[in-house]
């Protein structure tokens, strides 16, 4: 059973990620994607990163933009960068932080992503709890269990989260 930390932007769900990785002691691969802040025309960029490399922020694993609030992903980035997911060795935890919809028209990705999901013995990620058709399907894949996080119920996730990993692992 994997774990979807599933909530809106900023509620805290990397941070209670955090915390889940260094309770599970396991190695862990995937990916994590980072916003910058505001460039001067006003984008932020979005950019993917290995969780075991060294981070970059090159044009290579600039994933998107936002702007006023609405995101624009750059789908052949994104595909370029499923390996990510589907080169993560089977003996660690394979983190997805954070999936949401700027990577819905990467059709590899979500590919990726959703076999992931049925063959990884242990995925940890971060959902955006927003309507689209590839979020869905991965908050409605048979082999996740959702945590739905918000800004009041963050130590209360946590200890559900935890005792869950005890019962399931």
């Amino acid at each position: 059973m994997h774990i979807l930390i599933v909530g809106k932007q900023g509620v805290g769900k990397s941070t209670l990620i955090s915390k889940i990785l260094d309770e599970l002691k396991l190695p862990v691969y995937g990916f994590i994607t980072k916003k910058l802040p505001p460039r001067s025309d006003g984008a932020c960029p979005v950019y993917i990163h290995s969780v075991v490399e060294e981070r970059k922020y090159e044009r290579s694993n600039l994933v998107g933009l936002c702007r006023d609030f609405h995101g624009t992903g750059f789908a052949q980035a994104f595909d370029a960068h499923r390996h990510l997911i589907t080169a993560a060795p089977y003996d660690g935890v394979l983190l997805m932080d954070e999936l949401g919809v700027m990577e819905s028209r990467a059709k590899k990705f979500c590919s990726a992503v959703l076999n992931a999901l049925d063959s990884h013995p242990l995925v940890v990620a971060s959902v955006r709890d927003k309507d689209s058709e590839f979020l869905n399907a991965v908050r409605a894949h048979k082999k996740v269990r959702c945590f739905y996080l918000t800004v009041d119920n963050r130590e209360q996730i946590l200890n559900e989260v935890l005792s869950f990993i005890k019962q399931a692992f």
